[in-house]
């Protein structure tokens, strides 16, 4: 995978100096023809000149012709490429000679995305070249190096069996060195990796040659934890593989970010389908509420003219009835008698206005649906601003109705008297949205699924506390089992299965009350009676202080 990072803000460049002089190592940044844009404290005394100096030159000013021109040729292939590389190279030093160093070059962008130039990192690798050496020719001095690190080292037999191990297996796998003494090799490997590991010890001791593999071990506590190692041939003075030096290193934590980096951009190519849905949405909505008005005005015109027509058939059928009990009905006035009495004009009468006031009361529902999914698909302003806080909750209740309206029963309870609240009313919407399908789902598990004839609670109240104003989302389902209850706010962890939840919707709460907003997140909860989230934000200092 290639990684490129970005062009830094201009307004940045203070902090980017003194995060670079930071990095003990030298660390410089080129421009698309290799001119020196800048470069760390480190790099600039590794060459003995000053920082201001190095702005504009190229490496052909700093190192010798043949190394300038194998480096500035690196540079243009990966210019050309993209991405990053990391390779060694024996590079001059105007205080130290020759070095072995390893660069490490990676294309940074503009903001528009495109290529601008080149940051490479140095890192001098000559005493480790050296104390390799030196490893190799001292068992003593292994044991005390192996003594201080973290990673696993051992030397095996060809037969698998460990002639040393490192005190890190101690610490690292939680097995006494007696316990280890009383183990073979193989026994705490995983049995689906010990045909890989036996493989790569065969190679080692049968071509002389370094081999990588990666494999789980397993802890005392029983869990499994991935390593990656490498496994060295240490020869025989005859030049025969005798012994194998084999470091590993705990990868656990790596995978498991791995892992959560896979599911974030999962995560964020839903949120982006979301989010195109949303503009969608609002485009859709303000389409739609153009034609609901003709229908609305229209129909309350037919509401207001309607009655006067029908009254006047009503007195036209009263005065030609008369007429006709008299016998002095025209014939041709006698055929308009039997029309009109063939309207059944009393039930016209009755159910025309029913039919427009329902007609009205539809439309002005439509209306309120589309207004609310307008104000929720909003994208709102960039920074907080004063917002009315209950307009916003309704707003996003009618838009979640069919999330709820078939498990539950809603309450609100919003404080007419809540001042403006400074937020992202946006980030607040969805924060709100996703602690009420949330109790939606509470409710639906303890219900037994949905369609079951019983309907929950989901009870939803504003207030002001102090200086703060509170919004709080509860739900009468089985409430939150104490084993998960500090987990809860956890990015990815759900306990819903699989595409119903993804374990982002309270995290997301979090991050957008604590985390956007500086508020605070409380949370009550009784196992078979419910739960009560409360979420507290800052209001501004306009605002009273109430109890």
């Amino acid at each position: 995978m290639s990684h490129s990072c970005s062009l830094p803000d201009s307004g940045s460049n203070d902090l980017l100096q003194a995060v670079l002089d930071a990095i003990p190592y030298p660390v410089f940044y080129k421009d698309l023809k290799g001119r020196f844009m800048g470069c760390n404290r480190t790099f600039a005394l590794s060459r003995g000149i000053t920082l201001q100096e190095i702005a504009g030159k190229t490496v052909f000013d700093l190192l010798p012709m043949e190394e300038a021109r194998r480096l500035d040729f690196k540079d243009r292939e990966l210019l050309a490429a993209g991405g990053e590389e990391t390779f060694t190279q024996t590079v001059s030093n105007p205080w130290r000679g020759m070095r072995e160093v390893v660069i490490t070059k990676a294309v940074f962008r503009r903001g528009d995305g495109s290529v601008a130039g080149l940051a490479t990192t140095l890192i001098d690798i000559t005493e480790q070249k050296e104390a390799e050496a030196a490893l190799r020719r001292s068992q003593d001095l292994l044991s005390t190096i192996s003594s201080n690190v973290t990673d696993l080292m051992a030397i095996v037999d060809p037969q698998g069996r460990r002639l040393y191990t490192s005190p890190s297996y101690g610490t690292v796998l939680g097995y006494s060195g007696k316990e280890l003494a009383g183990q073979a090799a193989a026994d705490i490997i995983h049995p689906e990796d010990r045909p890989a590991v036996l493989e790569a010890l065969a190679l080692v001791f049968g071509q002389g040659v370094q081999q990588k593999v990666e494999y789980r071990l397993r802890h005392r506590d029983g869990s499994w934890l991935h390593f990656e190692s490498r496994a060295n041939p240490i020869l025989h003075p005859a030049g025969q593989p005798q012994q194998a030096l084999v470091v590993a290193r705990d990868v656990t934590e790596h995978k498991a970010a791995e892992r959560t980096r896979g599911e974030m951009e999962v995560q964020l190519r839903h949120a982006q389908k979301l989010e195109s849905i949303g503009s969608l949405a609002a485009g859709i909505a303000h389409e739609i509420n153009t034609p609901t008005q003709y229908i609305g005005d229209n129909t309350a015109f037919l509401g207001g003219a309607l009655p006067g027509l029908l009254a006047c058939l009503q007195d036209q059928r009263g005065y030609l009835a008369g007429l006709r009990a008299a016998a002095a009905l025209p014939p041709e006035a006698a055929e308009l008698l039997r029309r009109i009495e063939d309207l059944d004009l009393d039930y016209l009468v009755e159910e025309i206005p029913k039919s427009i006031r329902q007609t009205l009361e539809g439309v002005g529902r439509v209306t309120a649906i589309v207004s609310a999914m307008k104000d929720f698909s909003h994208p709102g302003a960039e920074g907080r601003v004063p917002a009315n806080l209950n307009h916003a909750i309704e707003s996003t209740l009618t838009v979640s109705r069919s999330e709820w309206k078939y498990l539950a029963r809603l309450e609100s309870d919003l404080d007419p008297g809540l001042p403006p609240v400074p937020c992202l009313q946006g980030e607040i919407n969805q924060a709100v949205l996703n602690l009420v399908i949330n109790a939606a789902h509470a409710i639906e598990e303890s219900l037994g699924g949905r369609n079951t004839g019983k309907l929950g609670l989901i009870r939803i109240a504003t207030r002001q506390v102090g200086r703060e104003a509170r919004i709080s989302v509860s739900d009468n389902g089985q409430g939150i089992p104490e084993a998960i209850r500090e987990r809860i706010f956890e990015p990815f962890f759900t306990t819903k299965p699989v595409g119903k939840g993804t374990g982002q919707g309270l995290a997301i709460v979090r991050s957008v009350v604590v985390d956007k907003h500086g508020g605070r997140v409380t949370v009550e909860t009784e196992t078979g009676r419910g739960t009560t989230f409360h979420l507290f934000l800052p209001l501004g200092p306009e605002a009273g202080v109430a109890g």
